[in-house]
């Protein structure tokens, strides 16, 4: 095997056992191509933050956050560590992790704003701060205007009457009787 061009897609592990300048090879074969871990190439989701459709894509970065089984990230139930504590590393290594994520699911503009915050859970929150509506009139009106319209023998009916149902539950108001309906709701959401 003579050929040392490195082609895209095939990684090889440490270097093949070849001596390319005389063309003869080790007793070793060449190792077979390794496939990255999935999880590291894997785009966090879909909808990446633009600044219009939070709603949407805090959802769908919790899903994906929550299947990696790192929500903890995006709550005050995880307390960071001592940097002299043994579990700093892994604790460190963990939340840059999220935070790649996080900002990888952001469009660049929007993404360059909380490029330089030390923890997930400070770009979770300010994201939520910046971008949250918490009036959604406009896009309230929207939907009612497209289901309004919608008419029940068009072949997905079922299926975006359910999408538009689900995006009303998101973004309707909710009117609290009390303060203490408010703190309960937010740690259930917390958690």
């Amino acid at each position: 095997m003579t050929n040392n061009s490195i082609k895209f897609g095939n990684i090889y592990s440490a270097f093949v056992s070849e001596d390319v300048s005389s063309g003869s090879s080790n007793e070793n074969p060449p190792q077979a191509p390794q496939t990255i871990n999935p999880g590291y190439i894997t785009l966090p989701t879909t909808y990446k933050l633009n600044g219009q459709n939070y709603n949407l894509w805090s959802h769908s970065i919790s899903i994906f956050i929550g299947g990696k089984g790192k929500e903890d990230y995006l709550s005050i139930n995880l307390v960071q560590p001592d940097d002299k504590s043994p579990t700093y590393k892994k604790w460190k290594a963990e939340n840059n992790m999220v935070m790649s994520w996080l900002l990888n699911s952001m469009t660049p503009e929007i993404g360059e704003q909380f490029m330089f915050y030390k923890t997930a859970l400070e770009i979770w929150e300010a994201a939520r701060d910046t971008f949250s509506n918490q009036d959604n009139t406009s896009a309230l009106f929207e939907i009612k205007g497209l289901l309004h319209d919608l008419c029940q023998g068009e072949p997905s009916y079922f299926i975006t009457l359910n999408r538009y149902w689900q995006q009303l539950d998101v973004l309707d108001a909710i009117t609290w009787s009390c303060p203490t309906d408010g703190k309960q709701y937010k740690r259930l959401v917390e958690t």
